[in-house]
């Protein structure tokens, strides 16, 4: 978790730019060039089948200019095939993947201002790069040694937790902790 401060209304965003229609009740109109989910820092814009060509360059132009209080509120912008490095390259990503810096969040809101205060005080889902939202990994139990450990990646947990039971680990566990 992180402190937020800032709320940007996405979807009113691509409302207004013209990449989504709302219908009579003010939900996305199933005929709307994009879909959104959203959720804390993160965005995953889908197009739909019968969206113009160009509309992915077209969103990426409009989110590429938006700024807040004069500075970029995103941390990266990146379609589903450049967004391996991210692991977010699975087939149910969107075609574009949207992540905030921490201390701003997304909101679905179609209507109103594009930039407010957050109705809560924070918020999770950001990019692991930014060490003030590292969490904290405690591991205690029979033949857990202890000691005071480095960083853990998320990925060597399964591995770590396999050891410590006497069981091999996940076929896909990462096989890099050594304790």
């Amino acid at each position: 978790m992180t402190p937020v401060w800032t709320d940007i209304a996405l979807n009113e965003l691509l409302r207004q730019g013209g990449f989504l229609r709302r219908n009579a009740e003010g939900r996305v109109d199933a005929s709307s060039p994009v879909m959104t989910t959203i959720h804390s820092g993160i965005a995953h814009v889908y197009l739909n089948a019968s969206a113009p060509a160009g509309t992915l360059e077209g969103i990426e132009k409009l989110l590429s200019g938006f700024q807040v209080d004069g500075e970029s509120p995103w941390d990266r912008i990146a379609r589903r095939a450049d967004a391996r490095p991210l692991g977010l390259d699975a087939p149910e990503s969107g075609d574009l993947i949207v992540l905030t810096k921490p201390g701003i969040v997304l909101s679905g809101r179609s209507r109103g201002e594009l930039v407010g205060r957050p109705p809560e005080l924070g918020a999770h889902g950001y990019r692991n790069a930014y060490p003030d939202i590292a969490a904290s990994f405690v591991c205690a139990g029979p033949g857990i040694p202890h000691e005071r450990i480095g960083e853990v990646r998320n990925w060597d947990i399964a591995a770590r937790v396999a050891r410590a039971l006497g069981i091999a680990p996940p076929k896909n566990a990462a096989t890099t902790a050594s304790r």
